[in-house]
């Protein structure tokens, strides 16, 4: 579900292991837009900027759970 507040926007996923299945989702969008890339004269750079915006370091991601 996509949820809009006045400066942010929310995107609310049920799961059992968020995080390793957010990082394993990020990995598998930027590896599918990768070789899309690679194969058409496309530009993708700003998809590739946004995804790197999602992703957060694996290290941040632990400590956001244990609040």
């Amino acid at each position: 579900m996509v949820r809009f507040e006045e400066d942010k926007l929310i995107i609310e996923i049920n799961s059992p292991d968020p995080i390793d299945e957010w990082m394993q989702l990020q990995t598998e969008i930027y590896n599918l837009l990768r070789h899309q890339h690679e194969e058409s004269t496309l530009q993708f750079n700003w998809i590739f900027l946004f995804l790197n915006e999602l992703q957060p370091a694996y290290e941040c991601a632990m400590r956001m759970n244990e609040e």
